[in-house]
């Protein structure tokens, strides 16, 4: 018999195998790589968004952004400065109107009165014309003021395609 102080066989500690401590690698865990700089990462997913991965991106960025704007610089569309914006619904008057025989539609294309105002001058002019037989309604563009709704500015656009004749028929216009 041997009578070492070292255990036997039968006494020896269970040694641990390298199946039990080493854990294997899951197939959904990516390995670790080693950049090009030398330093190891992990990628995330399919892509690695390396610093210079980063930069070629910034620079296709600036570069489509300077394209989008050079085609916008130079395909904008031109406009002539003698043009001038007239409103859909009103169109300036060709000629001069004279409001003490105009009709509510001829009224209503001058510049800021429009149908509703247009009808309240014939109103006041017929029955300005109705108390006062012979006499105009109005003789200068300010008469209009007298006419509920107009004021001075509404007056003032409305003035140079005003007429207004003296020797004129009073009658009231016909709608």
């Amino acid at each position: 018999m041997n009578t070492t102080d070292s255990p036997g066989p039968d006494q020896m500690p269970a040694r641990p195998t390298e199946s039990a401590t080493a854990d294997p690698q899951p197939a959904s865990q990516s390995p670790i790589v080693i950049s090009a700089t030398g330093k190891p990462h992990s990628p995330s997913g399919p892509w690695s968004w390396t610093p210079s991965n980063l930069v070629a991106v910034a620079l296709l960025a600036v570069l489509l952004a300077g394209l989008v704007g050079w085609r916008i610089y130079h395909n904008r569309a031109r406009v002539r400065d003698d043009l001038t914006v007239v409103s859909a619904d009103v169109a300036p008057a060709a000629e001069l109107i004279d409001p003490n025989m105009a009709s509510w539609a001829s009224l209503a294309r001058l510049a800021g009165i429009g149908p509703g105002r247009a009808k309240a001058i014939c109103a006041y002019r017929d029955e300005f014309v109705a108390a006062h037989p012979g006499q105009p309604a109005f003789t200068c563009p300010s008469d209009l003021e007298k006419v509920p709704g107009i004021g001075p500015a509404i007056v003032k656009g409305a003035a140079p395609y005003l007429a207004f004749h003296a020797n004129a028929t009073l009658a009231p216009a016909q709608p």
